[in-house]
């Protein structure tokens, strides 16, 4: 350890930091301070329905050190800044006046250096709910050099900052590109545009009509013969429902003409029957997101489609995927089953390819029901070239892995890069360079 190391002190926050407790009388519900999780800073409180008399608040200055008592663990402190002068927050959310030894940012910051905030939940007391007092955040110990060593290091952090969010832009940007490509890749597919040379190469394929026919043929023959329930008779296809041209071999039809809906299949099964299951089975729910709450079980192949939640309109991820073997579902995805003549595959690429707007219900729950789910309008192929989609979807699908992998590469290394300049800093490898 060099000189400038060796100048470097141990102090306790408790010698540095004054609880600042100064009523605000006149504080109103406009004028709040939140404190953002993940280390994100200090911002104004969006305006809430609050109970007038029900809680103290204490006036806050810039330049104080602010935490949340039940969330430091996780992030929640920073500085007030200078916007934010003369706001309030309550006792959950304690502000300090900092000793003229010390800046501001020094304590954010050494706060931060390998996470070192995470490891704050050990000093968290508490029944129900664990907060961290003021008491017990008085003693932490931080390296204090003099004044200037603290700016010139700050200086330095914040110049790194400023390159790591120039680098989170640009890596923001790439996954925009690369969402916008695969939304791109689904929309050819269901135009036909990515087997245009392969239907020149097949020109005697059989229209997707004579398909279709063979489909309503099956499924009254099901009916006949009790297998399936005779299903509500489906609105006709309007020009103006129809959002693209097809392939002249194409036909436009709707999804309840072309599946089969299979909810009735689910078999609800006792906890030690699912407990002896659990190693054969998979767990499956809407969106593809793992789910051990609901006792269904499924045994074949499907294609389930979220039936409810807000992923309906953000479309953050797929909203169908097909399942294969022995799988448990919740009651929260439809379950959709396909003849022979239809590719389950394309017809997955196809439900994540559209905008469901059209066919969803309810605000804040967004709803996509059986009824509705039957509409949807399906630009359906012949067999073999839904195949052929599938196979150059499939394709090009994992070039986009590769890219969403070097992308997260990126993003990784972009999100460390603070640490390990904070950790260096703070282990005292950087001093002459800030001396």
């Amino acid at each position: 350890m060099n000189s400038i190391m060796n100048n470097w002190k141990n102090v306790k926050l408790g010698n540095i930091l004054i609880e600042s407790k100064v009523e605000a009388v006149d504080s109103n519900a406009e004028k709040r301070i939140r404190v953002l999780l993940g280390t994100r800073g200090v911002i104004k409180r969006p305006l809430t329905k609050e109970t007038k008399g029900a809680t103290k608040y204490f006036k806050r200055k810039t330049g104080q050190f602010i935490y949340g008592k039940q969330n430091l663990h996780k992030g929640a402190f920073g500085i007030v800044p200078n916007e934010l002068d003369g706001f309030s927050s309550s006792s959950d959310l304690p502000a300090f006046d900092i000793d003229n030894s010390c800046l501001p940012e020094w304590i954010y910051y050494f706060l931060r250096q390998g996470d070192y905030y995470i490891s704050l939940i050990d000093i968290a007391k508490g029944a129900a709910t664990k907060r961290i007092q003021p008491k017990a955040l008085f003693e932490i110990e931080i390296p204090l050099p003099d004044i200037a060593i603290q700016r010139s290091i700050i200086n330095y952090f914040i110049s790194k900052e400023e390159k790591q969010k120039e680098l989170l832009i640009e890596i923001q940007s790439q996954k925009q590109h690369l969402s916008n490509l695969k939304k791109s890749i689904l929309q050819e597919a269901i135009q036909g545009e990515l087997t245009a040379d392969w239907r020149v190469q097949n020109p005697n394929t059989e229209p997707a009509s004579e398909l279709l026919k063979r489909i309503k043929a099956e499924k009254e023959q099901l009916i006949k013969n009790k297998k399936i329930k005779k299903e509500k008779a489906l609105p006709p296809i309007t020009e103006e429902e129809i959002p693209f041209e097809i392939p002249s071999n194409w036909v436009w039809c709707r999804l309840g003409a072309c599946s089969l809906n299979r909810d009735e299949l689910r078999k609800p099964i006792s906890q030690k029957e699912r407990e002896r299951r659990a190693k054969v089975y998979d767990y499956y729910g809407a969106s593809g997101c793992i789910d051990k709450i609901d006792n269904y079980t499924h045994d074949g192949s499907f294609l389930l489609i979220g039936e409810d939640g807000s992923n309906l309109k953000l479309r953050a991820t797929p909203i169908a995927f097909e399942v294969k073997g022995q799988f448990w579902v919740n009651n929260h995805a439809h379950t959709i089953q396909f003849l022979d003549s239809i590719t389950q595959l394309y017809i997955q690429d196809h439900i994540n390819g559209i905008d469901l707007k059209p066919y969803i219900t309810g605000g804040f729950q967004p709803k996509l029901n059986q009824a509705n789910l039957n509409k949807i309008l399906i630009a359906l192929p012949p067999l073999d070239e839904q195949k052929a989609i599938v196979e150059k979807v499939v394709h090009l699908m994992k070039k986009c892995a590769v890219l969403e992998g070097e992308i997260k590469t990126s993003e990784a290394n972009a999100q460390m890069l603070m640490q390990a300049v904070l950790k260096e800093a703070f282990e005292g490898k950087k001093e002459e360079a800030h001396a």
